[in-house]
Order: C-alpha cells, then sequence, then structure tokens
C-alpha cells in the first residue's frame, strides 16, 4: 500500500472521527451498522420472495396482518422501551427497578392488547382469512419484547447484544421464512415460522439481560405510579399515535381499495422502509449519549452535527428514488408491481422530514418534552389520516404516499418549532436511591 493511501485513509477516518467525536458512539454505530446489514439484507430477501410468490393478492393480505399487529405492538410498548433507555443512560443504578416496573406492565399491556386484538378479528375479518392475520398480527406483537430488550442494551450502551438479537430474531423468522416459501410453503406457514421466532428471540433477549446486566425486580413502588403518569403517558401515546401512522396508509387502503391495491403500495413501502436503517441506526447509538449529555454545549453540537448527517443522505436517497422508481420496482418486484411506480416516487421524498424527525422526535424526549411529543404525532396522525381519506380514493397507493409526505412536513415543522425554544437542565425524574431496589 501506498503512501498516499495510507494519508487516504487517515483523512477519511479524521472526518469520520470529527462527525462522531466520541469513541462509544462510534463503536455503538459500527455494531448498529454491520448488524444492520445482515438483518435489513434478510429482511428485504424475504419481502421480495414473499411477494412474488405468495402474489398480490396474499401479499396483501400479509402486509395488513403485519400492520394490524404493529398497531397493537404500539399498544404493548406505550413508551416503555425509549424511557427504558433514557432512564438507564441517566442512571444506571436503578435498572433493576425500572426494567422490572417496565417489563411487569409491558405485560399487562401485551394481554389486554392480545385480548382486544381477538375481538376485532373475529368481529371485522371474514372467517377463511381471520386465521392467517390474526397469528401474524400476534407474532409481529411479540418483536416488541425483543424491541424492549434491545432498548435495554442500548441505555447500557451495550450495542453489541442488540445486534447479535436482531440477527438471531431475522435468521430465525424471515430467514427461515424465506427458505419455506421457495419451496412452496403457504402463507400460514410463514405466520407460523415467525411466531416460534419471535417468541425464540423474547426469550434470549431476557436471558442476556439477566445474565450480563441487571436482574429485573418485579414490583411497582408508589413513586411509579406518579412517575408513570408523568413519563410514561405522553411517551406512550406518541408511540400508539406513531404506530397508527406509520401503518395508516395499509390500513385506509385495504378499507377503500382492497387488498390489491394494499399490496401494491406495501411493496413501495417496504422499499423505503428499508432505508430508515441510516436514521435507525444514529438513534440508536446517538440516543443514550444524547440524553445522558449533561453539557448544553456538547449536547447542541451533537444534535446539529446528528441533523446535517441525516440531511444529507436522505437527500441523496430522495433524487435516487424518484428519478430510479421505475428501474427499481421492476428489478425488484417485476412488471406485476409496476403500479408502484408513484407511490415509490412519493415515498422517497418523504424520506428527508422523516429522516429528521427520527431525531427531532427523539430529543424532545431527551430534553424531557414528552407531552410536545405527544400532541405533535396526534396532530400528524390525524393530518395522515385527512389527507389519506381525500387522496387515496383519486389516486390509490401513491395519494397514501402522499398523504404521509405532507404529515412528515407537518410534523417536523412543529418539532423545530419547539425545539427552538430554551430548554432547561434535564435531570432523572426520579432520584437513583428512591427509585434502585435494594
Amino acid at each position: 500500500m501506498s503512501s498516499a493511501q495510507v494519508n487516504d485513509h487517515s483523512w477519511l477516518r479524521e472526518i469520520y472521527r470529527w462527525i462522531v467525536p466520541a469513541a462509544i458512539i462510534r463503536r455503538n454505530l459500527q455494531f448498529k451498522f454491520a448488524s444492520e446489514i445482515v438483518v435489513r439484507g434478510v429482511q428485504f430477501a424475504f419481502i421480495i420472495v414473499a411477494a412474488r410468490r405468495l402474489g398480490v393478492t396474499d401479499f396483501g393480505v400479509y402486509a395488513y396482518g403485519v400492520a394490524l399487529g404493529f398497531v397493537f405492538a404500539q399498544i404493548c410498548d406505550f413508551g416503555l422501551q425509549i424511557l427504558v433507555t433514557r432512564e438507564i443512560a441517566r442512571a444506571p443504578s436503578a435498572a433493576r427497578a425500572v426494567l422490572g416496573t417496565t417489563l411487569l406492565a409491558k405485560g399487562l399491556l401485551f394481554l389486554a392488547s392480545c385480548t382486544v386484538l381477538v375481538i376485532f378479528v373475529r368481529v371485522f375479518e371474514p372467517p377463511t382469512q381471520a386465521h392467517v392475520v390474526l397469528l401474524l398480527a400476534v407474532a409481529t406483537m411479540l418483536t416488541s419484547f425483543v424491541e424492549f430488550f434491545n432498548y435495554a442494551f442500548r441505555g447500557f450502551q451495550r450495542l453489541e447484544f442488540e445486534a447479535a438479537l436482531n440477527i438471531s430474531q431475522r435468521l430465525l423468522g424471515p430467514g427461515l421464512a424465506l427458505l419455506a416459501l421457495w419451496f412452496g410453503g403457504a402463507l400460514s406457514t410463514v405466520a407460523w415460522i415467525i411466531f416460534f421466532a419471535n417468541c425464540a428471540a423474547s426469550g434470549l433477549g431476557y436471558f442476556w439481560l439477566t445474565k450480563y446486566f441487571a436482574q429485573p425486580v418485579f414490583q411497582i413502588k408508589t413513586q411509579w405510579l406518579g412517575y408513570a403518569v408523568r413519563e410514561v403517558l405522553p411517551l406512550g401515546l406518541a408511540i400508539a399515535f406513531s404506530g397508527i401512522y406509520a401503518r395508516s396508509g395499509v390500513l385506509l387502503l385495504q378499507g377503500l381499495w382492497g387488498s390489491g391495491e394494499t399490496g401494491l403500495f406495501n411493496a413501495a413501502q417496504r422499499l423505503t422502509d428499508a432505508m430508515q436503517v441510516f436514521p435507525a441506526i444514529a438513534l440508536a447509538a446517538i440516543f443514550p449519549a444524547f440524553a445522558g449529555e449533561r453539557d448544553a454545549v456538547q449536547r447542541q453540537v451533537l444534535g446539529w452535527r446528528t441533523l446535517g448527517l441525516l440531511l444529507l443522505l436522505a437527500g441523496i436517497l430522495a433524487l435516487a428514488g424518484w428519478g430510479g422508481a421505475e428501474a427499481i420496482i421492476n428489478l425488484v418486484y417485476g412488471s406485476a408491481y409496476a403500479a408502484s411506480t408513484d407511490a415509490l416516487r412519493w415515498l422517497a421524498l418523504t424520506l428527508v422530514p422523516m429522516f429528521l424527525n427520527y431525531a427531532l422526535t427523539h430529543f424532545l424526549i431527551a430534553y424531557g418534552r414528552q407531552w410536545f411529543n405527544a400532541l405533535f404525532t396526534f396532530t400528524y396522525l390525524v393530518v395522515n389520516i385527512g389527507l389519506g381519506i381525500w387522496l387515496i380514493p383519486v389516486f390509490g397507493a401513491a395519494g397514501a404516499a402522499m398523504a404521509l409526505m405532507l404529515s412528515e412536513i407537518v410534523l417536523c415543522l412543529l418539532c423545530a418549532v419547539a425545539l427552538a425554544r430554551p430548554s432547561p437542565r434535564v435531570e432523572p425524574i426520579v432520584e437513583e436511591a428512591s427509585f434502585n431496589a435494594k
């Protein structure tokens, strides 16, 4: 290797260290990035094979079942996951009590959500597809437990455990389901594989958490009740609103157009969903450091660098998606999904405000402004539903994509205005000594 090559490499490394100055963040970014390549690759391959092997109608049923489960999964979460990350980052000595109380609450929410889900499916779904929709929805809800353990690992800033857990889940779930589809498996087979895979991944996450980090103490103290109202309720509302929003296009299309148009939109949305790996990686590593940072200047510098990087990446992806939508659809899905092209173009533009919103909403939470976050997510959910009801009957899948783009712009503006206000010094709401288990 020549000296010029070495110098070039050193120059690039210095730029990377300037963008991400903290060593712990660089380390976690590397683990997260490497794992996401595997995770997203397996998921993407599964979606392509599923779209081709199942056909537009069954693929639409799959998309609907997963979307339904995703909405209920947000209710199971109800803000507990990101609260765990923030509180462990602020006060690691309180981890046992934080983990125990949040896991207990999460289990109760899961049981309640399953009950409502069963009633909903039995009432509204035709008997011919009710069982597979229910199984897909419950399987998707189980991922909320996997995510819970991932967020706990983030609080300890040990993303290698999150990386390993996510890879295990994808290989056992979509990985095996892909093979089943390749050899002629039906949609019901896919649903059962994903269900058992998520059960296994949840058990593995709990085992690692208790073995290497902290043993949860399953009790709810008096302090937790007041704490939950102030902190968990706005976070939970925001998560629930955001979860409904994320799949609102699929749900509205299913009601207004049917499974065929739903499958077309889902095919396009899955392509842009894959691009969200970039802000997901960035915030997984940056949020714990941002939340735990007590120096206001350093926190502000980290925030602006994060936004600048995300804006650059989103702009590049948006231009590529808008210009190459037709070629991408034909290459990935084939001519049967050609009608997804317009939806992909609008979803590609949506990446710009969406990437920024990943960071802005996390910054609101780090500053303790949960109620702003809840209000803003409710606002953009209402805007999206209203726009969807107006645009979907006219433009179909493309209308759902337009509604998402405009809603993301609204959220971005609201967050920017709120964050422009001076922020007070943020301390843990509950002191370590009072919240820690004996």
